[in-house]
């Protein structure tokens, strides 16, 4: 019998449980694909010392703002910051 351990203090049970760990797949699935779709992330070809770490973190510090904006609470608004190179 194969199975996953999954040490927690939680007090729930394991229907509980098993909901909280899919929804955490569920998130982390849909930011890897965001992260793909917007910038090719799967395509990389970073290789060298920690580059992957490096632009992966780049990536999502990037895509923040990003996902702020297409969920209606752009932190933009009145920003004195120009979105474009204007040039």
């Amino acid at each position: 019998m194969r199975g996953k351990f999954y040490p927690s203090s939680l007090s729930v049970s394991a229907e509980q449980f098993g909901r909280i760990i899919r929804n955490h797949r569920s998130i982390e699935n849909r930011l890897h694909w965001s992260l793909d779709v917007s910038f090719r992330e799967d395509a990389t070809r970073a290789r060298k010392d920690h580059a992957l770490q490096n632009l992966n973190i780049l990536r999502k510090v990037a895509l923040a703002p990003l996902l702020l904006c297409l969920a209606g609470k752009c932190c933009c608004h009145g920003s004195s910051l120009p979105l474009t190179s204007g040039g």
